[in-house]
């Protein structure tokens, strides 16, 4: 059966493979992309789908992606993907980075399934799925930032699937590492931390980190594992509510639940220093 999707930043990554399988399987997908470079991307890769303009920091351009998308007969599936990274130590944190991730990590996906709420719940059977992550249910040091965006994202998937139950299936995608561009970019935010006088004593901590997102940028598993969990909400009659992808992330879930939280604290205490 031939669907109507939007996927929320397209451009590249998760986004990008999940849009192109979607059309690739004949349904209809709307992309966004947050500036001229990825409209120029999703132009080559989906010449005859509907693209849109979205930065999620951008209030004018939310309530503009969604005024179009409000007036189509129906969407059958709304997927929030996308998403910025911000690291550090909590207590050193730049607040306003923090702020930004949060509109763009939550904020604006809310907005967005607010706006188009009634669009979706026109069609026969539809989904809101959401791209959260492992680090959404368990935090590594220096990303809490990033993680505290992602619980949020877990806590608002667990509340919208029940208050929609019967009218829209609403499923949480976590992925572990992703072979996706993040691991540069968040080498590029550890860039930001290094080097401070009064960060010194996490200096073994951050090499340990930039080690860590080296190695995951070359040997993460392929996108394709969070692809096929994507086409499983968009199409099954059962999505899922929960779809944790890759080892690390079902190991990371069980170990948060099975071992006493001193223990997990130990462990990457050692493990991140």
């Amino acid at each position: 059966m031939r669907k109507t999707i939007v996927v929320i930043g397209a451009e590249s990554g998760i986004g990008f493979a999940t849009a192109k399988s979607l059309q690739q399987r004949g349904h209809t997908v709307w992309t966004t992309a947050k500036d001229l470079d990825g409209i120029n991307i999703l132009e080559k890769a989906f010449p005859h789908e509907r693209i849109l303009m979205l930065d999620l920091a951008n209030a004018a351009d939310i309530s503009t992606m969604i005024a179009p998308l409000q007036n189509i007969e129906s969407i059958d599936a709304l997927i929030c993907n996308a998403g910025v990274g911000t690291g550090g130590p909590v207590s050193h944190i730049d607040i306003p980075d923090l702020r930004e991730a949060f509109q763009i990590n939550v904020f604006g996906h809310l907005e967005i399934i607010q706006g188009l709420l009634p669009t979706l719940e026109r069609a026969s059977d539809p989904r809101i799925i959401w791209t959260g992550s492992a680090a959404g249910y368990f935090v590594r040091p220096l990303f809490g930032g990033y993680a505290s965006t992602k619980y949020a994202v877990n806590a608002l998937s667990d509340a919208l699937r029940v208050e929609l139950m019967g009218r829209v299936h609403v499923s949480l995608i976590t992925p572990g590492r992703i072979k996706t561009a993040i691991w540069e970019k968040g080498m590029l935010e550890v860039d930001k931390f290094q080097g401070r006088s009064e960060l010194e004593v996490y200096d073994s901590a951050f090499k340990k980190l930039a080690n860590e997102m080296k190695v995951n940028r070359v040997e993460s598993p392929s996108v394709d594992i969070v692809v096929k969990a994507m086409n499983h909400a968009v199409s099954s009659k059962r999505p899922k509510p929960y779809y944790r992808i890759g080892i690390d992330a079902k190991a990371a879930f069980w170990l948060k639940w099975l071992l006493p939280t001193r223990w997990v604290d130990i462990v990457l205490r050692t493990l991140c220093w």
